[in-house]
């Protein structure tokens, strides 16, 4: 049970609580020392909390900077019948022979599953969307004969669902000079009854098509010094050179041909995947070939040129 307050007490007690609520003041316990070691440490935590803003703020990847198209990218964006279609590419400027990096995020926000003809992933067969780079202008760049090089398959089918979102990591080469376009294209499968009720299945286009995404960009002659990867062969190994920004971001295509003793041809493919080594050893083929080898390679990075090369042994 509290005591009671002498008349001093029950005066200030009175005079306190006749103040405006903003002019009170809260009672801080242990006197003026302790107020101070209040403050001090509110000043600390407010030092932690801004210090850990900009260590967020100056974090890598903080900036937009997107690791496949090699930069800050541009975007482009379009909606049409209920699909979302944002388009990311690598930044320019650009230049005959370079290799572009694009992501392609595509959301069915419709009521409607859409099947695609294409893989969900990007790959030699083609994907449910594919960047298109096109361009008419002189002069042209030839691509490596390991990058144009391709196997016989089924391009398969991809269905979003309602709700559902794809994201496809593609890499575009420029072989045109001047104004070139780059435009996402696609093909749906649409499902028709004849009179008699039979069913047939045809590839249309998409809904998206004319409604975008599209960008165009202009393309120059020449390699910028600074965006050149270069190749040297020595003996069965190829050396690669490219600027440091490049060498976390190498990707690799061969193919290698060859004929066993009894005359039959046979070899081995790979399209375009990552490589983490700046040395490329020969490639093999399935069977022994003794001296009847043909080894096509093709290196690049996005933002950078393709090169590549050929070895027979």
């Amino acid at each position: 049970m509290s005591e009671p307050l002498d008349n001093e007490a029950m005066a200030e007690s009175a005079a306190r609580e006749s103040l405006p609520p903003s002019s009170r003041q809260p009672h801080l316990p242990g006197g003026p020392f302790h107020r101070l070691k209040s403050l001090v440490s509110i000043l600390v935590v407010a030092g932690i909390i801004v210090a850990l803003a900009l260590l967020w703020t100056h974090a890598p990847g903080a900036s937009g900077s997107d690791n496949w198209v090699g930069g800050i990218p541009l975007t482009r964006e379009a909606q049409a019948n209920g699909l979302d279609l944002m388009m990311q590419v690598t930044p320019g400027p650009y230049f005959l022979g370079e290799m572009l990096g694009a992501n392609l995020i595509l959301s069915n926000h419709s009521f409607t599953p859409y099947t695609w003809q294409g893989s969900s992933v990007a790959g030699p067969c083609g994907a449910a969307i594919n960047l298109e780079a096109n361009g008419e202008t002189a002069p042209f760049y030839s691509l490596p004969f390991a990058a144009m090089a391709s196997p016989h398959c089924a391009p398969g089918m991809t269905t979003l669902v309602p709700g559902a979102t794809l994201t496809l990591h593609e890499l575009v080469p420029l072989t045109s000079s001047g104004e070139v376009t780059l435009e996402p294209q696609g093909e749906v499968l649409q499902t028709s009854a004849s009179p008699d009720g039979e069913q047939s299945n045809n590839w249309i286009p998409s809904p998206l098509q004319g409604h975008g995404p599209s960008l165009s960009i202009t393309v120059i002659p020449g390699i910028p010094a600074a965006r050149r990867i270069s190749l040297q062969a020595e003996g069965t190994l190829v050396r690669i050179s490219a600027p440091p920004a490049a060498r976390h971001h190498l990707f690799y295509t061969y193919v290698a041909a060859c004929i066993d003793s009894s005359g039959e041809g046979s070899g081995t493919f790979s399209f375009w995947e990552p490589i983490f080594t700046t040395t490329l050893h020969e490639a093999e083929c399935d069977q022994q070939t003794g001296p009847n080898l043909r080894w096509s390679y093709a290196v690049s990075s996005p933002g950078y040129n393709i090169v590549g090369g050929q070895i027979r042994s």
